[in-house]
This record gives C-alpha cells, structure tokens and sequence, in this order.
C-alpha cells in the first residue's frame, strides 16, 4: 500500500499523499486534513494536530477563511514523531504546490498541507475512492477490498503493536482519551500477540528446565573425575 500510495502522486491525486500520511502517523482523516505546513517541524522530524478540517466551510473551489474546528478531545491534541520517508514525500508536496498553485491561480492562505488542484481538500468520499482502486490495483485479499480510510489508523496501530510498541505509547500517538479506550479498539489484538507470549512463555521455562539438567550434570561429571 506504501508502494502504491507513494507512486508518483501529485496534486491531482493528494489523496494519495494523505493515505501514506494515514499509513505512517495513524492520525484520522480530520486530523490530517486539517495540517498545516507550520504543523510540520522539518528539523525535529514531528508533525503537531492540534485542529481538525471542517468540510462545511469548503464550497467546491471557496473555502472560508478559518475552515478549522477543534479536535475530538484535548488529549486529541499531540506532537508526533514521523520518519524521514513522510517528510521527504511531504516536501515532495510542497514543491509541487509552490509550482502548480501559482500557474493554476489558486491561493493558499491557510497553508494548507493537503489543498489540492482544484483548491480543496479532499472529503471521505474523494479519499475512500481513492483508497479502494489503490486497493484494487494492488491486488488484496478480498475481504480488504472494503477497507476505509479510518481503516489505515487500526492497521497503524495493530502494526505497531505486532512490532513491540508500548500500547501506552500508542495510545498517546493516536490520541485516545486515556488508555481504557486504546485497549478496547485493540483487544482483539491483544488477545493474539497474548497467545504468542504464552508460547513463548512455555519455550523459556524449558528452556530454564533444560539449563538447569546441563548445569547438574555437568557438576555431576566434574565431582566423579575429582
């Protein structure tokens, strides 16, 4: 999906951009929407939420001076760290603005990170479009062909949590409220990386068994030869 989402897109196509964003910060569709380029630090590798995008304010080409609205909670309201790859495709978008907005004839007063060609920001529907025919073109199972959007920031987090990742941390990363919530959404996994540490909770204990035969019997030997 990576692959797919970072394949030449362009400002007709910012829905791809926001996809590999989803992919790589788990952040909601409002959240990323509503970036703006001083959300960004290029130094500290972070991207800041701290509004959401309100679609009710964007009249086809005419958005309204302040098309922002608050986010789903304070605890909504976070600094994210990115890798290098999100930043380098970002800054791949801003090229593309500075040069396509000035012969296109369209203004960015908000600095929005994700306006696109037609001087919008893409809804649900333009980014769920999106999001199936790249599934489509990648060829997944079928069950998967009905992944939505909201989709990519479980598929984040239940990534993070099969790498390791403190669920805490994510929790913080997502924006949950508190931890009771972000255990909730992912018992499911949680109850199968749990059945993979009791596997290997098994496996060290005879492995604890075994090192305990060797170490005797190896006391045993030197005592006779003594």
């Amino acid at each position: 999906m990576l692959a797919e989402a970072t394949d030449r897109p362009t400002l007709s196509t910012v829905s791809k951009y926001m996809v590999a964003t989803a992919l790589y910060t788990g952040a909601r569709l409002a959240e990323i929407a509503g970036l703006t380029w001083d959300d960004i630090n290029w130094d500290f590798k972070t991207i800041q939420i701290n509004k959401t995008y309100d679609w009710t304010k964007q009249r086809h080409s005419r958005i309204e001076a302040n098309p922002f609205k608050e986010t789903k909670n304070m605890q909504s309201h976070r600094i994210i760290k990115v890798n290098g790859e999100l930043l380098t495709l970002l800054k791949r978008l801003k090229d593309q603005q500075d040069l396509g907005f000035h012969r296109l004839h369209i203004n960015n007063p908000n600095g929005l990170v994700f306006l696109n060609a037609q001087g919008t920001v893409p809804g649900s529907s333009a980014v769920n479009k999106t999001l199936r025919a790249m599934l489509r073109r990648i060829n997944v199972r079928p069950k998967v062909l009905d992944l939505s959007f909201h989709g990519l920031r479980h598929t984040h987090a239940s990534y993070l949590l099969f790498k390791g990742v403190s669920i805490y941390y994510i929790s913080k990363r997502l924006g949950h409220r508190d931890i009771s919530t972000t255990l909730s959404v992912y018992s499911h996994v949680l109850n199968e990386l749990e059945s993979k540490e009791s596997l290997k909770t098994l496996v060290a204990l005879s492995d604890m068994r075994k090192k305990t035969d060797i170490a005797r019997n190896t006391t045993v030997r030197k005592l006779r030869t003594e």
